[in-house]
């Protein structure tokens, strides 16, 4: 079962009828994420790292997945969630061609 499983709309496709394996699952994933990210706080901050740090800004599965991703990202200094907006004739490879340079704002 990996957090793909679960579609946009937070339901489970393919494990349907095995919710409390389902919440079982996310909750071990959840505590993993979480414990490695507040030893790698603790760990820099330990070597005197006085910045804002941030966990990883990596997303996945839904609202279901998501919400795990917020409780494991909230042992870093703040969390971090952006989208990649413009883009160009390569898309996300690099190739020549048109850029487009239009922000979020526009």
């Amino acid at each position: 079962m990996g957090a793909f499983h679960w579609g946009s709309d937070g339901t489970l496709h393919e494990f349907r009828g095995q919710k409390r394996r389902a919440g079982d699952y996310i909750e071990f994933l959840t505590n993993l994420q979480r414990d490695y990210c507040a030893r790698r706080e603790r760990d820099v901050r330990q070597i005197g790292f006085q910045v804002v740090t941030v966990t990883k800004a990596w997303k996945s599965g839904g609202p279901t997945a998501s919400m795990a991703n917020l409780v494991a990202d909230y042992a870093g200094g703040m969390i971090d969630r952006h989208n990649y907006f413009g883009g160009g004739a390569g898309g996300h490879v690099i190739t020549e061609g048109d850029v487009v340079t239009k922000t979020h704002l526009a």
